[in-house]
């Protein structure tokens, strides 16, 4: 593929998930923590983005040192042997939306530590005694005819996250979101 082509796919792909994204941010998860990566940085906070990398307050280093994986690495803060394109498919949904109370919502979100790192991190209960929810969003594009063929690789793009997620105890959902070549969304939505 030609590197002008692939520029203009990715434009296109991270332009209609800023658009779910604000559709979500307007619904009752508005509230909650909202982790994308979808394109630069910069303009990520307008849209209600407060990280593009899974920080350390919601999933510590040791659940990722637990499952063999380096967490320098797996945030995206160091470049792993599989490059960044790698480091990205793990930690670095589309989109991520984890469930917080207004008042842990003052307690992490108010900070100026990216990374998380050095806050407590977050308990897989709510305060209600319910597991916290964690809904991990990945779009992508494909022909008309290969959209169970695009369902399955977007919702396995994100297994290990969802696992370790799992494993430290949220409730984790996994939403694939596929939208047909000619703009085609499927009746799963």
């Amino acid at each position: 593929m030609h590197p002008d082509m692939s520029k203009q796919y990715i434009a296109r792909h991270d332009k209609a998930m800023r658009t779910v994204i604000q559709a979500f941010t307007k619904g009752q998860c508005g509230s909650h923590d909202l982790i994308a990566d979808v394109g630069k940085t910069e303009g990520l906070k307008d849209i209600g983005v407060h990280s593009k990398r899974v920080p350390a307050f919601v999933l510590p280093d040791r659940c990722l040192q637990a499952r063999g994986l380096d967490p320098t690495v797996e945030r995206g803060f160091l470049q792993g042997p599989g490059g960044a394109a790698d480091t990205q498919s793990k930690m670095g949904p589309d989109m991520m939306i984890v469930e917080m109370t207004t008042a842990e919502q003052q307690q992490y979100l108010r900070h100026d530590d990216t990374s998380g790192s050095r806050l407590t991190p977050l308990t897989p209960l709510m305060p209600n005694g319910n597991p916290r929810r964690i809904k991990i969003v990945e779009g992508g594009y494909c022909s008309d005819t290969r959209y169970e063929e695009k369902l399955q690789e977007k919702g396995a793009q994100h297994k290990a996250l969802e696992e370790a997620l799992k494993d430290y105890g949220y409730n984790v959902t996994t939403l694939p979101i596929i939208i047909g070549q000619s703009g085609s969304q499927y009746h799963y939505i």
